[in-house]
């Protein structure tokens, strides 16, 4: 295979991923509205139907209830650019291909 076919392959996959995606929130939609109970044995398959409740109060809510953490977070920014004087870190190295269609 060429680079080109390899690319165009790799556009196809990301392609179809996407579609079956789509496909399968459409189907676990319509299973979920077929369902009668919560779980169900359908074939050699346990299916359950999950409910998750995330609660989303507002900030300042949660300040009044003592309902906030303070948390410690490295910052990014400030980092590369000590790296970049040569300040030395522990690093973890990963690369990954990019494609997008030439316009």
């Amino acid at each position: 295979m060429s680079k080109e076919e390899i690319v165009e392959r790799l556009d196809q996959i990301k392609h179809e991923a996407e579609h079956l995606e789509a496909e399968r929130i459409e189907i676990s939609a319509l299973l979920m509205e077929m369902m009668k109970d919560k779980e169900e044995l359908i074939g050699d398959f346990i299916v359950s139907k999950v409910t998750v409740i995330k609660a989303k109060p507002e900030l300042e809510q949660a300040r009044e209830l003592g309902a906030t953490i303070i948390e410690e977070k490295i910052d990014a920014k400030k980092i590369k650019k000590l790296m970049q004087a040569g300040v030395k870190f522990p690093t973890e190295e990963f690369t990954y291909l990019k494609l997008r269609r030439e316009e």
